[in-house]
C-alpha cells in the first residue's frame, strides 16, 4: 500500500499525465507560482511581499573583504568564513557553464552601493572569452525558521537543524545583477551588513568554439568609500566539447497558471489577448531550456474526435519550432513532446479500431517529420495494479497502428516480478521514483514472490529488450535520498542525483513542475506539498500581476523568471551526465563508472527493518566530484575525442 508521502507524490504526479494529455487533447489547460488549492487569497491570508534582506540601507563603512566557496555548499549569512581572499579557479569543456561563489564579507562596518562586474578573459596567445559570457547573481536568503521539520520534509542537511550557527536562512533565488531582458540594473547596487556574508553566484559560459587553454581575468567589486576589490579569475578550457542537452531526455513542466499571477498582462490561456503573454512564456521556457531541461510545448492544436486531422499545418507550425530547434536561442531541439493515443483510460471514447487507425496516422506524420522518437505517450500516472491490463491492452492498440509506438510509451510505475511480464510488452520506458529501484527502500514480501521490485540484477535484461529507465523526483522520498529540497545546506544534492541516475542506466529525467509556487509568498519556503521548495525551480521576477503585491521583492521588477541555485545544480548534474554518456559512447563507460563510483554507491534506501546499508550512499565533496569529472574528460581527450 502506498505511504502517505507516496500518495502525495501520485496526486502531484498526475499533473504530468494531465499536461501531457493537454498537448494532445487540450484536456487540462488553455529566459510562477500557485498553491494546489484553487481558493483565491482572502483578507485572512493576504499576500506576503518578499523582503529583500540585502536591500540598500545605512551602515558605517567597513573594510571590504571576500572569500570563495565552491558550488557544493550553500553559504548562510552567519557561515564562518575560511581565510579571506583567493583566486577563483574554474575548468571545463567547451559549450558548458562553469560556476563558483564569491562571498562578500565586510569587517568592522558595512558596504554600501555595491556593484560587481567581470572583465574579458584572455589567454597568453590572444584568445578571449568576452565579459558578456560571465553572468553574476546576488543570492537571496529564504527564512525557514517557521517551517516545522516534523511536518515538512527537507533535504539531507536542513537548516536550521544542521546549521552550525542555528541559522534558518538559506539562499536559493539568484537575482541577476543586470536585467537579462533590458540590460538595466536589477540585483545591484546593493548593501552588505557588517561581519555578514552575502554570496554571489558566478556563471561562466564557455563558448563552443573556444580555444583550449588557460584564460585569466577578474571580477571587480566597487562600493562607496572603498577601493575597488579585484578578484582574480582563472579558467582552464579543456580541448573537449560537451554534447548538447539532447544527451538526456528531460521534461520539467511549467505551471502557467502560476506564472499568470505575477506578471501584468500575462494570460497563458489566451495568448493573443496581450502581446506580453507570448514574450513572457518564451522567457520562462528559455530559462528552463538554457539549463538543459525542456518544458512541454504550449498552444499546440490537438486532433479532435477519433480520427487524425487531414490538415497538419497548424499542428506543424506549433510543434515544429520546438522540435527543429528554431524556438530556442541555442538552436538545440527539444527532447520531449507529449503525444499519442490515451493509454490507461478505463472508459475510452473511441473504439480499439479507431485508436489503432489514429495511432497509425499520427505515427506516419510524426515519422515523416522526424519527430516520432521525441514524442512520448504518457500512460496513466502511477497506476494501481488493477489498471495494468488496461494499459497493456491499449498499448497494443497503438502498436497495432505502428510498432514504433512501443518504445515511446512511458509510465510512472516500477517493474515487479508480478507486473513485468505484462507491462514489458506495453511500455518502452519505466519512470521510477528514486526509491522505486530494487529493494533500496521496499522490502520484499516473503509471502508474495511477485512483489519483488526490479533493481540492478534485473534491469540489464530489460535494457537488452530495448526498455529504458528514467527517474523522477517527488515527495515520495526524502533523506537519505538526494533531492530538490530548498532548505538543505548541501547544494550538490541535485547534481549527485543526476550522477546516480546515469550510473543506474537511466536515459531521462522528469519533474512535475518548476513553477508550483505558494500563492501568497512565492519567494518563501514553498511548502505546499509538504517538502521545501517542491515543484519550484524558478521564481517570478515581478510582482505586478493579479496576485500583486505578492511576487518578487518590492525593489525588483524583472519581466521574466529568476533562476534558483537548485536549477543551476540541476544543470551542472545534467552536464556531467552528458560527459559520462559521451565517455560510454566512445568505449570508456567503465572509466566513467569507476569515476562516478568514487562519489556514488546508491541513491538512498534502508527505511525498513533489517536492511543492510552501504557504508555511505553518495558524497558531494566538490574536490572529489571535480576529480572524477576531470578523470573522465582526460580519458576522452587521451582517446582523441575532442
Amino acid at each position: 500500500m502506498a505511504s502517505r508521502n507516496e500518495r502525495r507524490g501520485c496526486a502531484r504526479g498526475l499533473v504530468i499525465g494531465c499536461v501531457v494529455a493537454a498537448a494532445w487533447a487540450l484536456a487540462c489547460t488553455p529566459d510562477r507560482r500557485r498553491e494546489s488549492e484553487a481558493t483565491p487569497a482572502t483578507s485572512a491570508e493576504a499576500p506576503v511581499l518578499a523582503v529583500d534582506p540585502n536591500a540598500p540601507h545605512a551602515e558605517p563603512i567597513g573594510a571590504a573583504g571576500y572569500w570563495l566557496e565552491d558550488t557544493s555548499r550553500k553559504v548562510q549569512p552567519t557561515t564562518a568564513p575560511p581565510a579571506l581572499g583567493g583566486t577563483l579557479v574554474l575548468e571545463g569543456p567547451r559549450d558548458s557553464v562553469q560556476a563558483y561563489q564569491i562571498v562578500l564579507r565586510p569587517e568592522g562596518g558595512g558596504m554600501q552601493n555595491v556593484d560587481v562586474i567581470a572583465t574579458d578573459l584572455t589567454t597568453s596567445t590572444g584568445a578571449s572569452i568576452p565579459a558578456s559570457n560571465v553572468t553574476l547573481f546576488r543570492e537571496f536568503f529564504i527564512d525557514f525558521g517557521s517551517v516545522d521539520p516534523h511536518q515538512i520534509m527537507g533535504g539531507v542537511a536542513p537548516a536550521p537543524e544542521q546549521s552550525p550557527t542555528n541559522d534558518a536562512r538559506v539562499p536559493d533565488p539568484l537575482i541577476p545583477l543586470v536585467d537579462p531582458y533590458t540590460g538595466n540594473p536589477a540585483g545591484a547596487p546593493f548593501a552588505v551588513d557588517p561581519d555578514t556574508n552575502l554570496p554571489l553566484w558566478v556563471d561562466v559560459q564557455i563558448p563552443a568554439d573556444a580555444s583550449p587553454g588557460t584564460y585569466t581575468g577578474s571580477i571587480v567589486v566597487t562600493a562607496d568609500g572603498q577601493a575597488p576589490m579585484v578578484i582574480p579569475l582563472s579558467l582552464d578550457v579543456w580541448d573537449l566539447t560537451l554534447p548538447d542537452s539532447r544527451s538526456v531526455t528531460t521534461y520539467f513542466r511549467i505551471d502557467w497558471d502560476s506564472v499568470n499571477s505575477f506578471h501584468a498582462g500575462m494570460n497563458a490561456g489566451d495568448p493573443d489577448a496581450d502581446p506580453r503573454t507570448r514574450v513572457l512564456v518564451h522567457r520562462y521556457e528559455e530559462m528552463a531550456h538554457s539549463h538543459r531541461v525542456d518544458p512541454l510545448q504550449i498552444w499546440v492544436p490537438s486532433p479532435n474526435g477519433c480520427s487524425a486531422p487531414t490538415d497538419w499545418t497548424a499542428f506543424d507550425e506549433a510543434v515544429g519550432p520546438y522540435l527543429d530547434g528554431s524556438h530556442w536561442n541555442d538552436g538545440v531541439p527539444s527532447t520531449y513532446f507529449g503525444g499519442g493515443i490515451p493509454i490507461g483510460n478505463e472508459d475510452p471514447p473511441c473504439s480499439s479500431e479507431q485508436y489503432t487507425e489514429l495511432a497509425r496516422d499520427w505515427a506516419s506524420h510524426l515519422t515523416e517529420k522526424g519527430w516520432l522518437t521525441r514524442t512520448w505517450d504518457f500512460a496513466t500516472d502511477e497506476p494501481p495494479s488493477s489498471l495494468y491490463p488496461t494499459i497493456a491492452r491499449q498499448s497494443g492498440w497503438a502498436q497495432a497502428g505502428d510498432p514504433d509506438w512501443k518504445p515511446q510509451i512511458i509510465d510512472t510505475t516500477m517493474p515487479r516480478t508480478s507486473s513485468a511480464p505484462l507491462l514489458n510488452g506495453a511500455l518502452g520506458v519505466y519512470v521510477l521514483c528514486l526509491k522505486c529501484f530494487g529493494n533500496w527502500d521496499i522490502l520484499d514480501d516473503p509471502n508474495d514472490p511477485g512483489a519483488h521490485v526490479y533493481g540492478r540484477p534485473e534491469w540489464p535484461l530489460l535494457f537488452s529488450q530495448g526498455i529504458r529507465l528514467w527517474f523522477y523526483e517527488s515527495v515520495a522520498q526524502g533523506p537519505p535520498y538526494p533531492g530538490f529540497a530548498t532548505n538543505t545546506l548541501d547544494a550538490a544534492e541535485p547534481r549527485i542525483l543526476m550522477w546516480g541516475a546515469w550510473y543506474e542506466g537511466a536515459t531521462g529525467f522528469l519533474y512535475y513542475s518548476i513553477t508550483e509556487l505558494a500563492k501568497n509568498d512565492p519567494w518563501g519556503p514553498n511548502i505546499t506539498f509538504s517538502k521545501t521548495g517542491d515543484g519550484v525551480l524558478v521564481y517570478p521576477g515581478n510582482h505586478d500581476g493579479t496576485s500583486a503585491p505578492a511576487g518578487s521583492p518590492a525593489n525588483l521588477s524583472i519581466d521574466g523568471p529568476v533562476p534558483s541555485l537548485r536549477l543551476k545544480m540541476v544543470r551542472s548534474g545534467l552536464e556531467d551526465w552528458a560527459l559520462f554518456d559521451l565517455a560510454a559512447r566512445n568505449g570508456l563507460g567503465d572509466v566513467a563508472r569507476a569515476a562516478v563510483a568514487t562519489a556514488y554507491t546508491q541513491l538512498g534506501g534502508c527505511q525498513y527493518q533489517g536492511c543492510n546499508p552501504p557504508a555511505w550512499y553518495w558524497k558531494t565533496d566538490y574536490g572529489l566530484l571535480s576529480e572524477a569529472r576531470r578523470t573522465v574528460a582526460q580519458a576522452l581527450m587521451n582517446a582523441g575525442v575532442h
